[in-house]
């Protein structure tokens, strides 16, 4: 099992690859993958793709990124992960598929431990992730809160 990090250490193209979650991370590896020859399958537990994002506009991604061959496995639920194997749960019945490598890219949380954002009273999740509007703003004039520290949209 594979992290973001880690699947860009590889000196070799997996013949098949399985991304477990469908959010902007694993997306982003499922269509490079997918672009080098990689046969793909993502493998999300949401009944949509590409995190909190509008429903209309997920389906249109999704749509797009199977004509470039990546194909999902919506309100799926991981049970086990081996070696060559995953089995999940897709409408009450257990599957599996085999694959050379697995992503796991699930869960991304704000690292904003000992930023000193305390110090200056930015406002914070109980997650640790920075509240901001729109525009990345925080509660503080001229601080910002970008990548995967901000909460927007939230």
């Amino acid at each position: 099992m594979l992290t973001s990090k880690e699947i860009l250490d590889l000196t070799e193209i997996p013949k098949k690859l399985t991304v477990i979650g469908g959010g902007v991370i694993g997306l982003e590896m499922a269509t490079y993958f997918a672009q080098i020859g990689s046969e793909v399958t993502v493998i999300e537990m949401m009944p949509t793709i590409g995190g909190p994002i509008d429903v209309d506009l997920s389906k249109s991604l999704k749509k797009m990124l199977e004509s470039h061959g990546i194909s999902f496995k919506l309100n799926a639920k991981v049970v086990k992960v081996n070696q060559k194997e995953i089995t999940y749960v897709e409408n009450q019945t257990e599957k599996t598929i085999k694959h050379d490598y697995a992503l796991l890219s699930v869960g991304r949380k704000a690292n904003t431990k000992d930023l000193g954002l305390d110090s200056i009273h930015v406002e914070l999740r109980k997650n640790g992730s920075v509240i901001t509007d729109k525009q990345t703003k925080t509660n503080i004039a001229n601080v910002y809160a970008i990548g995967d520290v901000n909460t927007y949209p939230g």
